[in-house]
């Protein structure tokens, strides 16, 4: 399996990751914090489905120019997956003629995107990949994803504090290669990881002992203003499992 880790703008240099796009087996996309930037300027490959984790603006907000660019080189709607809360706010304060198109009011009557309800722990398969949401820790109702290629297997923790469902739904499924796991603020900003649903490096401790051994740990979403500092503290963990994401690289597993 594949993973390319997007830069938070096209050909960017810097490892600072603002907003978040993962892109599996050229097929998918999880989240869309910056696959609109990449798809406008013709890096993005020509992809069909995107799966959001949450509302967060770093997770959607150039899903609009994803669409507006596909809408040029595809003739159906590009499938947009989501909980229903997540579809919800989308609908109200992102596609609402007033942030963005109310695609409903559009003449093709909204072909430029499909927005399908996916429930927690009910799979939906695209192609070879098997896509499993289950429900994490964090101030609005977010999913992770558990993404299955026959006898391999991926997971996206998403922003999350402290959880254990995934952890549960990650060990049962065969072929663990690789954990996604944000880690946003460093260990003096406890407190406010607590309040907002983030993961710091002492808190990493606890949910490394989650994971299955014989996995890569691929820490993500690592607040740019914190990143040396977080960097260092998890190089303390001593954990020869864990490795920084490189936004712009290209995982395999």
């Amino acid at each position: 399996m594949k993973v390319r880790v997007l830069t938070s703008a096209p050909r960017a240099s810097s490892d600072h990751q603002y907003l978040t796009t993962f892109i599996v087996d050229d097929a998918v996309a999880i989240d869309a914090g910056c696959l609109g930037l990449h798809y406008a300027a013709g890096d993005g490959p020509r992809l069909e489905h995107v799966f959001i984790t949450h509302a967060h603006i770093d997770h959607v907000c150039t899903l609009p120019l994803f669409l507006e660019s596909a809408s040029h080189h595809r003739n159906g709607p590009v499938r947009v997956y989501g909980s229903v809360e997540t579809l919800r706010i989308l609908r109200e304060h992102l596609f609402n003629n007033r942030l963005w198109l109310d695609y409903d009011l559009l003449p093709d009557g909204g072909s430029h995107i499909d927005l399908i309800q996916v429930e927690a722990e009910r799979t939906v398969k695209i192609g070879d990949l098997r896509i499993t949401a289950v429900p994490v820790v964090h101030p609005i109702p977010t999913f992770g994803y558990v993404i299955e290629n026959g006898s391999r297997t991926l997971v996206f923790g998403a922003d999350s504090g402290p959880t254990d469902r995934i952890w549960e739904v990650a060990r049962a499924t065969r072929g663990l290669r690789a954990v996604f796991l944000e880690c946003s603020l460093p260990n003096h900003l406890s407190e406010l990881a607590a309040r907002t649903g983030h993961l710091t490096p002492q808190l990493w401790i606890r949910e490394l002992e989650k994971i299955p051994d014989g996995c890569a740990i691929v820490a993500v979403h690592i607040k740019p203003y914190h990143r040396q500092q977080v960097i260092a503290e998890l190089a303390a963990l001593a954990d020869d499992r864990i490795q920084i994401a490189k936004p712009g690289s290209e995982y395999a597993f």
